[in-house]
């Protein structure tokens, strides 16, 4: 038997090394191209970094950086490559989505750990999972490989994105933190671009009640023209708030909408006991700061009944204070675990 020598070995094994790293090196670059690029807005028909993606344009524009040459469309990028069982998912597989009611609408690219990063409609370029409850869940329809990765460094990325918490703003001993992730993890809590949740930011009216609406169900056709709704409202939340006034959750409400408008503790009370059906019994002892004169004192007496709220340190409820995303997260987060 003739015996290999050391140079021809460690030639055979820089072969065997070149295109394992090559491909490690290109997922790692395929993230971080891919997240670079979070809090860019959406428009229909936009493939500009500097300006502006829609879904299938935002995936393009990446796997370019990769010479991968996808279609331009959902549905074309749904016709090429090779298909995928959810459970077979790897980083950098094309994941779909039926949105609309009617075939595939939406994409974005797998992440790892069930996190895929797409151009949302809502949030812009964001991350998500694709087991929301809620929304995305129910609305995932299939995934194409068109690029392979190596197993080893997937394992790497999902553990550096576990690593990191499901925000960079929100650490993971944070009083808000295991809210934000539930309602995270169910599809019903985004961010604001970025990676970043913002939790001191004060919540507007159209939040509240798009994450209301989210995690109750809503009409996802309806429009603010069907309803009648005028005043400021961002196009993200127009079906959930449509439904809500279909539904009479709106009704204490008197003239424009004014989404954009910071919500106060009473407002909040009196949407979360209009969605969750919540009455007030009577057997629990009224907040000091709460008058049985005031409007909204059932609605907040139910919130404390049903256990959402408790008041601060000295007993009150202070109706008219703003709440911030983190205080409302906590809230939310306890109606919907009842």
């Amino acid at each position: 038997m003739r015996t290999l020598t050391k140079s021809f070995l460690i030639s055979i094994m820089a072969i065997m090394i070149i295109p394992f790293n090559s491909i490690q090196a290109d997922e790692q670059e395929l993230i971080r191209t891919a997240k670079q690029y979070i809090g860019t807005p959406y428009s229909l028909g936009a493939m500009n970094p500097s300006v502006a993606f829609d879904c299938s344009g935002y995936i393009k524009y990446v796997f370019q950086q990769f010479d991968e040459d996808l279609p331009r469309t959902t549905d074309g990028m749904y016709s090429v490559g090779e298909s995928v069982s959810k459970g077979d998912l790897k980083v950098g597989d094309i994941v779909f989505f039926n949105t609309s009611g009617s075939g595939v609408s939406h994409a974005g690219i797998y992440i790892g750990d069930n996190q895929f990063i797409h151009a949302s409609s809502s949030n812009g370029v964001t991350i998500d999972n694709i087991n929301g409850k809620y929304y995305w869940g129910p609305k995932y329809i299939g995934a194409k490989r068109v690029a392979d990765f190596d197993d080893e460094q997937q394992e790497v990325v999902q553990a550096s994105m576990e690593s990191a918490g499901i925000f960079d703003d929100l650490s993971e001993d944070h009083w808000a933190y295991d809210a934000a992730e539930t309602l995270y993890d169910q599809g019903i809590l985004e961010g604001v671009g970025n990676n970043k949740f913002a939790p001191k930011q004060n919540v507007t009216r159209q939040q509240v009640i798009k994450l209301l609406m989210s995690s109750e169900g809503f009409d996802a056709s309806a429009t603010a023209e069907d309803v009648g709704i005028n005043g400021q409202l961002a196009s993200w939340a127009e079906a959930e708030v449509a439904s809500a006034k279909t539904l009479g959750h709106l009704d204490y409400l008197d003239g424009a909408f004014n989404g954009e408008e910071s919500i106060d503790r009473t407002e909040v009370a009196i949407l979360m006991s209009n969605v969750f059906d919540y009455n007030y019994s009577g057997s629990s002892e009224a907040f000091p700061d709460v008058s049985e004169s005031h409007d909204a004192y059932e609605s907040i007496m139910a919130m404390k009944e049903n256990g959402i709220t408790e008041g601060n340190d000295a007993g009150e409820y202070q109706p008219d204070k703003t709440l911030s995303r983190a205080e409302f997260a906590v809230l939310l987060n306890r109606a919907i675990s009842k």
